[in-house]
């Protein structure tokens, strides 16, 4: 490791020559510690994707607010302000709980959705009144002459710009979070308590402010704060990473993952612990040389040990050092330094009036009490650590103008996303042109993944470049490249720092062939999971059609190309595919529009499932053709089938979906074909539903068709399938397995040679109630040509909680420990078992019916009393000491 002269940095401490940097990440560690102490003692449980994200007119409201008042003024208009902010946001949460305006939204969705869902919202708007002192707001912020008009104007320019064009960063939205659920003005400043403190506890670090923010930012807008609270508080008291690690979401992620190993975390620990090590940031590699381990981390602890050990061996270093602290302390507040900048302005001595200077206030004050308060050996290293990080180049310092910065073009705290291009390729700003791969090598992989990659595996991170001269650098050190690695550089960079959210993106193979266009929804991620091509940005894939261009040189050579001011290649792919990305984006005018993309988004947004789980589901749907979903009653079979279908086909089709129920009369004339009454007399061969969509896929071989077969061993399956028993078989799907039918078209041409097949895009859903006692066990035969797929109740998934948001929190904890214990006491039952569990499904609803919004309790008895209770009567006919216990645990009597 390179010797850290610590006598030296002492005198150099001492003499104040880095007293600027060391002054600001003073101020900065008290800023995060303060913020985290203050968020810590007064908590507040907030998801920001149902509480903020998935709800447009919070989303609208914050949009207005911190856009017209990104900071509270000071004196009469702050009154003015909040006062006007807390009635609009009642009037929108009244609206919501009523369901009088719609407001589940995911992402940024097409215009034309976008607009009938903000139409009422704007109405509502309109019968906003002025708040007292509104012309101190008006005259500052706004042209309206009242409040409403105001409201509807900014509505206006959301249906005409989009929302995606005012929404603004982080930061800014977070300060308008306090007036959710917010009923009066004690309650607003409990809850902006929290929210700004938490805001500094977890942004104002230096990463975040200067460097990091792209790739934190989307953690914090997802995550919900207890998750974040746990770890600062296991943090503060001096938990490593390893013991306290973050698992987060990210991005568009549905499942947390583990978020340590990213830089932002390290720093933000280290934030709380510069007395164990110095920051942990990007100029940390160079701790690295000529240590014995090559983990930047690591060798920062050892510096970390090693200065501790130099204080411990030199005493009258400690005071000294101290003193040093404590004055940078005193200088960071009596500058009123910038790490307190997320507010209008650091608390002055005395001013109690604004909401922000008394939180601030309080923020400072927490945060000087517990750094001031450590040992002078504690505060001793961080002098030190705090002079060290000085001494690397002052990473913090602002860049100057003209320098190159790794900050993003454009904000990146994308929420989940559905985005589209509702102007087609001729009306998105920015248009990316890629090579997924040599020869569109990665093609398949990337639309598998929803992603569009790129190589040079032998690059880390590259956000954790500063520049492009670092990447060049990297580059250069490998000579087994022979391309040219200034241009390798610029695509690194470009690919990592200029595609965002938005962008319009196309895969190509060659010069002359286009194979899809997408839409970006995602920041870069570093994914070394991966295979190969490490470096990937999520995209959702409009369409993956491919074309030929007119011109078979038309794409130029390099990997990726900002292709937007080529007007004639856009106008040439609008044109190719105007019709695909119309019905992706929405814009088609047909109101009664039948086609929609559907991807895993969409699906995980209805399903109580985790992404993993159902991505095995649909791969086995694709390997085996046929599939059984079965479950207990209540855990959604036919629900999840459907959608299981329209992801298999990537979009919601109803034409290539065809549902059929199975009972015990269900017969072979019915679903494959026979004769029935004609109108004149007499009796006519009619097809039934297997021969009909069979048919239609034959007709259409690139398209998935899907038959979806409930109760599918409700009817004697031998009698209604016949010639399709062998059929079925995923190897027997070609032509040369065609067989004739039990009844033949006497009226068709060519009737003597007629047979019938099934083709390879068919597949079979069926479902299955493991609960029915009346249904007769399904052969082995058919089990052979099936995979059985098992659903279970979902009342922990974090999806279902979510659908019961509007409900009492107390309530739903009591209904899912209830209903946890009555599917344990089905589970034990020997003349039961698991396939007997009551499902989730009875206390759930599709698309935006809310039917506990009136009274959540009476809804809850309802279910159990009226649904539930019955089919526990049936299972316990003739046990009634075990159906008594059942009724205990709910709690309810028939």
């Amino acid at each position: 490791m390179t010797p850290f002269d610590h006598a030296a940095s002492l005198a150099r401490l001492e003499s104040g020559a880095f007293d600027k940097s060391i002054r600001h990440n003073a101020a900065t560690q008290v800023a995060t510690i303060g913020g985290a102490k203050v968020a810590l003692a007064s908590p507040i449980a907030f998801d920001p994707r149902a509480g903020f994200w998935f709800r447009l007119d919070r989303r609208v409201f914050t949009a207005f607010f911190s856009t017209k008042w990104p900071t509270l003024p000071e004196g009469p208009a702050e009154d003015a302000l909040v006062g006007f902010a807390l009635r609009v946001a009642a009037a929108l949460d009244e609206a919501h709980a009523r369901r009088t305006i719609q407001t589940k939204i995911s992402g940024y969705p097409p215009r034309n959705e976008l607009v009938r869902m903000l139409r009422p919202l704007r109405a509502l708007l309109g019968d906003v009144d002025d708040p007292p002192g509104w012309n101190l707001l008006a005259k500052k912020s706004l042209a309206s002459p009242t409040a409403a008009r105001a409201l509807q104007v900014f509505v206006d320019q959301l249906i005409s710009e989009g929302l995606d064009t005012h929404e603004g960063r982080l930061h800014s939205n977070n300060r308008w979070f306090p007036f959710f659920d917010c009923a009066d003005l004690p309650t607003l400043e409990r809850r902006s308590r929290f929210f700004v403190a938490f805001r500094h506890a977890m942004t104002s670090t230096n990463a975040y402010r200067q460097a990091g923010a792209q790739y934190f930012a989307p953690v914090i807008g997802n995550t919900a704060t207890g998750v974040f609270l746990s770890c600062l508080q296991a943090w503060l008291a001096g938990r490593s990473l390893a013991e306290a690690p973050l698992v987060a979401l990210a991005n568009d992620d549905e499942q947390a993952s583990d978020r340590t190993h990213t830089n932002i975390v390290r720093e933000l620990w280290g934030m709380l612990n510069l007395h164990v090590a110095p920051f942990f940031n990007k100029r940390a590699i160079r701790y690295v040389d000529g240590a014995p381990t090559d983990d930047p981390m690591a060798a920062t602890l050892a510096i970390g040990r090693e200065t501790r050990a130099f204080l411990q061996a030199n005493p009258d270093a400690i005071p000294r050092a101290a003193a040093c602290y404590a004055r940078a302390i005193s200088n960071a507040r009596r500058d009123n330094d910038k790490p307190f900048a997320f507010a209008r302005r650091a608390p002055e001595p005395g001013d109690t009036t604004s909401l922000d200077s008394r939180i601030l206030k309080d923020i400072r004050d927490a945060g000087e009490k517990h750094l001031l308060g450590l040992s002078p050996l504690d505060q001793a290293c961080m002098a030190l650590h705090l002079q060290l990080d000085a001494e690397t180049a002052g990473f913090y310092d602002v860049p100057a103008v003209g320098t190159q910065s790794n900050a993003p073009n454009k904000p990146i705290a994308a929420p989940p996303s559905t985005l589209a291009l509702p102007g087609g390729l001729r009306g998105t700003q920015r248009v990316w042109i890629f090579s997924p791969g040599e020869k569109a090598s990665m093609w398949e992989a990337d639309r598998r993944d929803g992603v569009a990659s790129i190589g040079w595996d032998e690059l880390d991170d590259l956000t954790t470049y500063e520049s492009k001269d670092d990447i060049l650098a990297a580059l250069k050190r490998d000579r087994s490249r022979t391309q040219n690695p200034t241009v390798m550089t610029l695509i690194n960079w470009r690919f990592s720092h200029d595609v965002a959210v938005g962008d319009a993106i196309v895969a190509r193979r060659g010069r002359g062939t286009a194979l899809g266009v997408g839409v970006v929804t995602g920041p870069y991620r570093h994914v070394p999971e991966r295979a190969e091509f490490h470096h990937v940005v999520p995209v959702r894939w409009l369409t993956t059609k491919e074309h030929a261009m007119a011109d078979r040189m038309t794409f130029a050579i390099a990997t990726l190309v900002e292709s937007s001011r080529r007007k004639a290649v856009i106008a040439e792919l609008d044109e190719l595919y105007r019709a695909d990305l119309g019905t992706a984006a929405g814009i088609v005018d047909d109101a009664e529009e039948t086609t929609t993309v559907y991807g895993f988004d969409d699906a995980l947004e209805d399903l109580f499932i985790d992404r993993a789980a159902l991505e095995g589901m649909l791969d086995v749907l694709r390997r085996k053709k046929n599939v059984v979903l079965q479950g207990p009653p209540g855990v959604g079979k036919t629900f999840v089938a459907q959608r299981l279908a329209w992801l298999l086909m990537g979009e919601r089709d109803r034409s290539r979906v065809e549902t059929v129920q199975f009972h015990p009369s269900f017969t072979y004339e019915q679903f494959v074909r026979g004769y029935r009454p004609a109108a004149g007399g007499g009796f006519v061969v009619e097809n039934g539903p297997l021969y009909r969509l069979a048919d239609t896929a034959r007709g259409n071989p690139d398209a998935p068709h899907v038959l979806i077969i409930d109760e599918i061993n409700r009817a004697h399956l031998g009698r209604v399938l016949g010639e399709a028993m062998m059929l079925l078989e995923a190897d027997k799907r070609d032509e040369s397995w065609a067989t004739r039918l039990a009844y033949r078209n006497h009226g068709a041409a060519g009737d003597a040679d007629e047979r019938f097949w099934l083709p390879p895009n068919l597949y079979v859903i069926g479902t299955m109630n493991t609960a029915d006692r009346s249904l007769a066990v399904v052969d082995y035969a058919l089990r052979r040509r099936f995979a059985f797929l098992t659903l279970a109740p979902a009342f922990s998934h974090p999806q279902f909680r979510l659908q019961l948001a509007d409900c009492p929190p107390a309530l739903v904890d009591s209904l899912l420990s209830r209903l946890e214990r009555l599917n344990e006491l089905i589970r034990n039952d020997p003349t039961l078992g698991a396939g007997f569990q009551i499902g989730h499904s009875y206390f759930s609803s599709s698309g935006d019916e809310r039917p506990w919004l009136a009274d959540p309790q009476r809804f809850v008895d309802d279910v159990l009393r009226h649904e539930v209770v019955p089919l526990l009567q049936e299972y316990w006919f003739d046990a009634p000491g075990a159906l008594r216990a059942a009724l205990d645990v709910l709690g309810v009597r028939p």
